[in-house]
């Protein structure tokens, strides 16, 4: 009767943490701002999710420094560090990526947007957040970390 109970605790444990996510795609922005900020990240996301690295990689700002998880400690590399070492050469480490969890926060041409990070080929979860930049019109990630 106990494991019973402790099986349906468990279950029931698993399906509200389901629930409670929020997918990146499926965030409500509470404004306009917030509104191009998630296009931009929803753009991104997408260009991972197809694995067009050039695509992915021209989300990133020219000065960029992004946090890496494949070496510890952590490091920052550049962008073009980061697109030829880990999104060219080291792709196969994540087949997937899942965005959940987003809250955004812009203050004019700057936003932050924090989220957690699902890669499924480490089968491990980051809080992230991406630190963005809005120059002639169009957002460009900043910085990345992983906390």
């Amino acid at each position: 009767m106990r494991k019973i109970i402790f099986v349906a605790l468990i279950t029931f444990g698993i399906l509200v943490a389901g629930c409670a996510t929020i997918k990146l795609a499926d965030y409500e922005p509470t404004s306009a701002d917030e509104e191009d900020v998630l296009a931009f990240m929803v753009e991104c996301d997408q260009a991972f999710q197809n694995k067009d690295m050039t695509k992915y990689s021209d989300c990133f700002h020219e000065n960029a420094s992004i946090m890496i998880f494949q070496t510890q400690p952590f490091q920052r590399v550049s962008k073009q560090e980061f697109y030829d070492n880990y999104l060219i050469h080291g792709r196969g480490s994540f087949n997937r990526q899942i965005l959940y969890s987003p809250k955004i926060k812009v203050e004019g041409n700057t936003a932050k947007v924090f989220c957690k990070e699902y890669g499924s080929g480490a089968a491990v979860d980051f809080q992230v957040r991406w630190d963005l930049v809005k120059e002639s019109g169009r957002w460009y990630v900043k910085r990345y970390t992983i906390f």
